[in-house]
């Protein structure tokens, strides 16, 4: 009787045990997933950055490209009728 009472008080002190580690896991695991939204906010606004880097980069490209003469022209005009070509596209998606 001794022997069931001894082994029952060790599945309970086992059990305690695993509870508090799983409590502690948990809670770990929200912390992270806090962490991993934050890191994926983070993400999303570097993202804006860059598309909007990019369109500035291709905007100061065009400007200095049409204040040349010569060669560069050549580029400006097709820039600009890439330009031309993506705001017809734009007007095509708004009119649907």
């Amino acid at each position: 009787m001794q022997d069931l009472i001894s082994l029952l008080n060790n599945i309970d002190s086992k059990v305690h045990t695993f509870s508090e580690h799983f409590l502690a896991l948990k809670h770990q695991n929200q912390i992270l997933n806090a962490k991993i939204q934050e890191q994926v906010i983070i993400i999303e606004n570097n993202n804006q950055k860059i598309i909007k880097l990019e369109n500035e980069n291709s905007i100061l490209k065009i400007g200095g490209s049409v204040n040349t003469t010569g060669k560069n022209s050549t580029q400006a005009k097709q820039a600009i009728n890439e330009l031309v070509r993506e705001i017809d596209k734009c007007i095509k998606l708004l009119d649907s």
